[in-house]
């Protein structure tokens, strides 16, 4: 996981986060952080998937929910700026606004992920 990922997962670990549920497509990446998160005292949950791929984004979405079905804080490190609805924004209307690929798909995975976990209290 890239450095801002892992610092994000580890502070909220000190801070008192009962279970943080970490997605990414290297599942060796995500070992290790679940491993520091895990010492420090929070339960890790752990999901390989591609942010560019929905139904992966709803498996971390229905991991992170397993059990209590809350879903309190989702960390997304897309930015993004549009005039739309956002809960009515679809993935393919980002395809061909000058986005690579890279941005692409953290877009997709903030859109999918975000909407996602809003019918979770």
């Amino acid at each position: 996981m890239q450095q801002r990922r892992r610092a994000t997962a580890h502070r909220f670990a000190q801070e008192g986060a009962a279970r943080i549920t970490l997605f990414d497509q290297d599942a060796s990446r995500i070992a290790d952080v679940a491993a520091a998160v895990a010492t420090i005292g929070a339960e890790p949950r752990t999901v390989v998937g591609d942010v560019a791929n929905p139904p992966d984004c709803q498996r971390a979405v229905d991991e992170a929910t397993r059990g209590d079905g809350r879903l309190d804080v989702l960390v997304s490190n897309a930015g993004a700026d549009s005039i739309h609805d956002f809960l009515e924004l679809e993935l393919d209307e980002f395809d061909g606004h000058g986005l690579d690929e890279a941005d692409d798909a953290s877009l997709g995975h903030a859109v999918v992920g975000v909407a996602g976990g809003c019918d979770h209290p």
